[in-house]
């Protein structure tokens, strides 16, 4: 998955946090890792249980343009997840696709912060190391292997350090 700054200004403005407080330095990487956690991984495999959850949440929804800039595929939904600390967002594709968004986080914290969030859970993570294919002069990719519940998963953080973009997307997707 590559990040695309028309993506990113879509999401800036589909989740543009209020005006109140900036972001707090370095909250990006924490906050998108634990969205990541807390939705894609716990209900990975388990599309619907991760929508009824999402709605037991009342997250808004992201607005259309910003849902088919950031999906990957035709049918899915997305979510605003912005909070004090974050600009968020969650996107749960139908064919178990799901990624969460971070408008401002460092692509070496987010992995560090994704491994150390695993290890500490007691989960295993296979790294399967920097993709070189999708490697920018701005914008880095790494994969995982994960397994939940039995079945293998491929985990794949894209990060891009350009200010004002997305700056990090993690995603999980349900291998063959």
């Amino acid at each position: 998955m590559r990040v695309m700054p028309v993506a990113a200004m879509i999401l800036a403005a589909a989740t543009a946090a209020p005006a109140q407080e900036a972001p707090q330095a370095g909250a990006g990487a924490r906050q998108v890792v634990g969205l990541f956690l807390q939705t894609c991984v716990r209900f990975a495999g388990d599309v619907p249980g991760l929508r009824a959850r999402l709605a037991e949440l009342r997250l808004p929804s992201l607005r259309p343009e910003a849902l088919a800039a950031l999906r990957r595929g035709d049918a899915g939904v997305g979510y605003d997840a912005t909070n004090r600390s974050a600009r968020l967002a969650l996107v749960s594709e139908d064919d178990g696709l799901c990624s969460a968004f971070a408008g401002e986080a460092d692509g070496e914290e987010t992995t560090a912060t994704f491994e150390s969030a695993v290890r500490r859970s007691g989960g295993e993570f296979r790294a399967e190391g920097e993709d070189g294919a999708a490697r920018t002069a701005t914008g880095r990719s790494w994969r995982y292997g994960l397994t939940v519940r039995g079945r293998d998963y491929l985990v794949v953080i894209s990060a891009d350090t350009r200010p004002g973009d997305v700056q990090a997307i993690l995603s999980l997707s349900p291998r063959p």
